[in-house]
């Protein structure tokens, strides 16, 4: 969903990426985003030094991108297009203060209600809240429900609507999108009938016999 979020909502000249996460998360935004965005540099902030070299490297030869580890957050964030949080904070790792006009976020990773990636003001910056399901947020988004003052749920949108023609989604080039993802079983439903489908025309792996079929 990272992916179709970044199609729908970044600019359309989208360059730069920050990602704040070196997890298996952070590695498939990376390659999501890679893929609907023609990106010339994408920049990492992670907090083990070991494991940032090893996710640039990976992720530079699975992207075809330059990509750069960065001593902080905000080092990664200033000035990019797009910006990924995909990491297991409980307390916010990313700040308005460091959003250019016109970028857009995907916030992936915190999926609890008392947990949050983003901090008041990089929320409110967002002219379009957009969710993949808002039954979901209401119980989970802690990005959204521990907002200071009242949670933005209410102007939110789900990302199918703007998809479908039925929402606009970016205003124009200067505003802010974040996409807010929690994920949802259907997504990965689909997913596993699609890798089924494709191995059965290769004629990979081993179908696994019926209930009537074992053996006693």
């Amino acid at each position: 969903m990272g992916g179709r979020a970044g199609r729908w909502l970044a600019r359309k000249d989208a360059r730069s990426l920050a990602i704040i996460g070196t997890g298996w998360q952070a590695r498939s935004q990376a390659k999501a985003i890679a893929t609907v965005r023609r990106l010339e540099i994408i920049r990492v902030f992670g907090r083990s030094p070991e494991r940032l070299r090893e996710f640039c490297r990976d992720a530079e030869a699975a992207c075809g991108v330059r990509v750069t580890p960065c001593a902080s957050a905000e080092e990664a964030v200033r000035g990019a297009d797009i910006i990924v949080t995909a990491t297991s904070a409980a307390q916010p790792v990313l700040q308005g203060a460091w959003l250019r006009p016109g970028a857009h976020v995907n916030a992936v990773g915190s999926n609890r209600a008392e947990r949050r990636e983003l901090d008041d003001a990089a929320v409110r910056s967002a002219e379009t809240i957009v969710v993949d399901s808002l039954e979901q947020a209401w119980l989970e988004a802690g990005d959204l429900l521990a907002v200071d003052g009242g949670t933005p749920l209410g102007r939110a949108v789900e990302l199918k609507e703007i998809i479908a023609g039925r929402h606009p989604g970016r205003s124009g080039d200067p505003a802010i999108t974040l996409f807010k993802s929690l994920g949802i079983g259907l997504e990965d439903l689909a997913a596993a009938s699609l890798v089924y489908d494709r191995a059965v025309e290769a004629g990979a792996g081993k179908p696994l016999p019926s209930k009537g079929e074992r053996d006693d």
